[in-house]
């Protein structure tokens, strides 16, 4: 049998077709079955495996059902609000310390002040009229209601000093008044100055 001579070249080249063909089909199949024997080993972490993820990962959530990543973006966006409040709090709880310590030392300053005034010598209290400077100052460093509102009403001021020449003791000034004990003894500690 005779084959033409213009067909020879195209019958090669199907016959190597042929040939690849088979040869790629069965080193596939080889290396489909290396790389099943090889999974069963394999211990690096796959995108979907679950056990495999560190429990902070959001990983471990791939699977989880849309309730729960709900529930889960919720409480980070509640966590990062929280932290930014605190932050915030944090914040102005120092600048105020930094004021009450400022304050404190301005105070503690004074006191010295009219401690050496009020007893210089005669031993006996000498009152100073405060200056309009002093008096400006203590108006524009507080709060209105601050500038404006006593420490201690002078009307409760007065009673705590007639209770305590009439005898009574701080729980029963405190308990007439209406003050703690500790406020009570604070006020008739500046009475004897």
């Amino acid at each position: 049998m005779l084959i033409p001579p213009h067909i020879q070249p195209i019958l090669y080249v199907v016959a190597m077709g042929a040939v690849c063909w088979m040869l790629m089909k069965r080193n596939s199949g080889r290396l489909e079955r290396n790389r099943r024997e090889n999974n069963r080993f394999d211990t690096r972490p796959t995108p979907n495996t679950i056990t495999n993820a560190a429990p902070s990962s959001a990983l471990a959530l791939n699977n989880a059902p849309a309730e729960v990543s709900r529930w889960t973006i919720e409480l980070f966006d509640q966590m990062r609000d929280w932290q930014g409040e605190l932050q915030s709090k944090s914040i102005v709880l120092q600048s105020l310390l930094k004021m009450a310590q400022e304050e404190t030392a301005r105070l503690e300053a004074r006191l010295a002040e009219l401690r050496d005034e009020s007893y210089s010598g005669t031993g006996s209290p000498v009152r100073r009229t405060a200056t309009p400077y002093e008096l400006a100052y203590s108006t524009d460093n507080r709060s209105i209601h601050a500038s404006t509102t006593p420490f201690f009403d002078p009307q409760l001021v007065e009673r705590a000093y007639r209770l305590a020449d009439e005898g009574k003791s701080l729980s029963e000034i405190a308990a007439r008044i209406g003050k703690s004990s500790a406020d009570i003894e604070f006020l008739l500690s500046f009475r004897s100055r």
